[in-house]
């Protein structure tokens, strides 16, 4: 927005500085977001993720210059998490960034009535890895010997102070389990 880079349907909707107030800051370009929902949508979001940027990579002249500052602090992914197959992956992924669809998330995005699995409880990411009945044969086979506690945790992200082979072995069993529950077929 600051080099008029920004598309015009993004800059409409703010309020000018003028409007703001008599002083020049950064900071005046911000949105009350009265609602939860309005508050996680794209520009009150957007507008947060802005005003976190460091000053020197919000003050960069050329998007080369900022493209460069904001990939100084990128972390590289573990490399757990290119381990397995397509599936695995994706539907481990889709755990671990809450992109399921267990019947908990359903039904707080209103989707279905019930929050309930088939086997009477809350289909959680918890309950869904841990303590449904209608998988305990299949988590036996594959969950029982990790070398680290059962914590949703552990088994969506790994456990740092193990080895990469390790949580490699983690990763490659949760997303066996996974596929082989067919919870998500």
């Amino acid at each position: 927005m600051q080099n008029n880079l920004t598309p015009s349907y993004l800059t409409d909707i703010l309020p000018s500085n003028n409007a703001v107030g008599a002083y020049n800051l950064r900071n005046t370009r911000s949105v009350n977001a009265r609602t939860e929902s309005y508050r996680s949508s794209f520009l009150p979001s957007t507008i947060r993720a802005w005003n976190a940027l460091p000053q020197p990579t919000r003050e960069s002249s050329s998007i080369a210059l900022f493209k460069h500052r904001l990939n100084i602090n990128l972390s590289n992914s573990s490399p757990q998490f290119n381990i397995g197959s397509r599936r695995g992956q994706i539907l481990h992924t889709c755990l671990r960034l809450d992109c399921r669809s267990l019947n908990y998330d359903l039904h707080r995005k209103s989707t279905i009535h019930s929050p309930h699995c088939m086997c009477g409880e809350s289909e959680s990411v918890q309950h869904f890895l841990l303590s449904c009945p209608r998988y305990d044969a299949l988590r036996q086979r594959f969950l029982q010997n990790l070398p680290c506690p059962l914590t949703p945790n552990n088994l969506l992200y790994g456990k740092e102070n193990l080895t990469r082979t390790q949580n490699e072995r983690i990763f490659l069993n949760v997303q066996r389990y996974i596929v082989a529950t067919k919870r998500f077929n």
